[in-house]
Formats: structure tokens, sequence, C-alpha cells
């Protein structure tokens, strides 16, 4: 993801999209933005701001099939109905769902909570084999299958896949998982996951072994979980509330966290510092490359008349120095 939306750290993945199959491991909306973005038709991608060296890449694909693969059940599937549905307004892209369970899913959907419902109803509606055109990317989202091996070549090359059937018993809603003697090889070039995320630690920063998150309140951290307050000592994100939510549920945790921080400072709970003026210079002071909301604004033009003049939204620069020279 960070390799398409221009993350100056990601800017040098180079993912070989030279065969004819890509697979996926995971199915939450990390992974289908990566599937949507590999298989979208490029005429689309072309007037997004996709970053111009992915661009590049996709123009060279030979991909004709991307899958998904996810070890549990549908009723378990973690995107969201408005990600499935991106695939259906692509041109040339065709969605389908493999499960052994569909009978047992469908015997229980009036028992199902109305969100979830919605979001099952529409893959039910793409496992029914449906004709494919000549020249469409077929996408598959495969449930009951765990990755076990990325198998490569002599010179470390990705070759393909190992992956072990699962048997989904029991509650579909809380199914058994149990691994079977049967595997698959995907022969492909290129695996990405997305199997979810875990916070790393940092130094003097609390964490809690058992959620895997940085223990807070109102976006304060807090020494322990339930534990005292550590003034001036803020999260945010996943780190705060763990892997999930889509683009605008953090930008509403990152406003949230703001709003923190500006209370906390008109009441002179966390530092001395009071006036932007000597936080930045603080900042400075500790080697900390400091972008202003002036400075950030000036990127902005930038980057949206650059895109401008190739017909896209904008044209994200991809350096931190070439960034920080914006004047």
């Amino acid at each position: 993801v960070g390799w398409f939306n221009g993350v100056p750290e990601h800017r040098h993945l180079d993912p070989d999209l030279s065969g004819a199959s890509v697979a996926v491991v995971g199915h939450g909306n990390v992974a289908l933005d990566c599937a949507r973005i590999i298989s979208a038709p490029l005429p689309h991608l072309e007037k997004t701001d996709i970053s111009e060296h992915a661009l590049h890449r996709l123009q060279q694909r030979r991909t004709k099939n991307v899958s998904l693969f996810g070890r549990r059940g549908m009723l378990q599937f973690q995107g969201t109905i408005k990600e499935v549905r991106e695939f259906t307004k692509l041109s040339g892209v065709h969605l389908s769902v493999e499960s052994d369970n569909i009978a047992d899913v469908r015997a229980i959907m009036g028992s199902i909570p109305r969100p979830k419902k919605r979001l099952t109803d529409l893959l039910l509606k793409h496992s029914s084999p449906k004709q494919e055109q000549e020249g469409d990317i077929s996408v598959c989202l495969k449930f009951g299958w765990s990755p076990v091996e990325v198998q490569t070549d002599t010179q470390n090359k990705v070759t393909g896949l190992l992956l072990r059937k699962n048997l989904i018993s029991g509650d579909m809603l809380h199914p058994t998982i149990t691994p079977t003697e049967e595997t698959l090889e995907l022969p492909c070039t290129c695996v990405i996951t997305s199997i979810g995320y875990k916070v790393i630690k940092l130094p003097g920063v609390p964490f809690c072994e058992r959620t895997h998150r940085i223990p807070e309140h109102g976006s304060r951290v807090l020494e322990y979980p339930d534990g005292p307050i550590l003034p001036g000592l803020y999260t945010s994100g996943w780190a705060r509330r763990g892997s999930d939510g889509v683009i605008a549920t953090t930008i509403t945790d990152s406003a949230n966290t703001a709003y923190s921080i500006l209370e906390d400072l008109r009441e002179g709970r966390c530092s001395d510092v009071s006036e932007e003026e000597d936080m930045v210079s603080e900042l400075e002071q500790r080697g900390v490359k400091v972008v202003t909301f002036d400075q950030w604004n000036r990127v902005d033009k930038v980057e949206k008349e650059s895109g401008k003049a190739k017909g896209k939204p904008r044209e994200k620069l991809l350096d931190y120095d070439e960034i920080l020279k914006v004047k």
C-alpha cells in the first residue's frame, strides 16, 4: 500500500507482476486494496493520485489472476462492503468467491446481524460461476486456506505459494477451523501478505502485551492499563485501537488526539511549552525536522500543480529532502 500510495521509504519496492498470477494472503481492506490496484484497468488508475513509479510497473503487468486467501470462513471476512463493491465498478475485472460452506452460510442468513448480512449477501452473489470475458482479470476470494510456504528459485525469486486446506465446521459465526491434509500449490511471481499488524514497541513507551496496543485514555498514554496518565505523551491510530477501521476512522482518531493535545496545552497539563514557536524551537534542538501546517499547504499546492499537468489529482513528492525544500 505504501508503494502505490507514495510513502517515501516504500518507493523502491519493485513487485514482480510479470507472471499470470498474484497471491494475496489476507481478507481485510488492505488486502482488497492491493488486489484492486493490481487488477484495475490502466485508464482508471491514470486518473488517480497513484505514484508514478507504481503506475509504470502496473503498465508492464501480465497479471491475469489475483487470488486472495483467508484461513477462515465467509462470515469471518474482515473487508467492508464498500471495498468489495469497488471491484464491481472496475471494467474488465471479474470478481468471484470460492468456499466449501456456501450452503451452510445461506442456511443461517436470517439470523445474521444486518451489516454483516449485507456484506455476506454481496459475497454470495459472486459465489455462482459466471462467464468471464476475454481479457478479464480474475479476482477470487478463496476461503478456508492457510499459507504454508512461499516457494522460491535459486535466485530467491518467488515461484509459487503452498497452502493447506482448512475444514470449517460448527457454528458458521464462530466456526471450528481444522487443518486438513489437502494442499494447493499456486504458481505465481508475487505474494503479498496482509494478515494483521502489531505495534512495534518503542523504548520508554508503555506497551500492553495482551492487547498489543499502547495503553491510553482519550489518546493520552497511561503508565499501564487503567493506570495514571503520562503527561505529554499521546497515541493515535492502530497503536491506540488496534488494526481495524478504514482511512476515515484513522482521520477521526488523529483529530481526536489533536484535540486532546490542544486541551492539555491550554490547561498547562503536558509541558512548559505553550507557544508554537517554542515548540518548533524545542523540536529543532532535538534534531527533529519540522513541517508546519503552512509548509504542508505549500507541499500540497506543489503536488496538485504537478498532478494537474498529467491529468491527475496530484503527483506526490517521494523524497523527504525534496519535501522539506519546498518553499
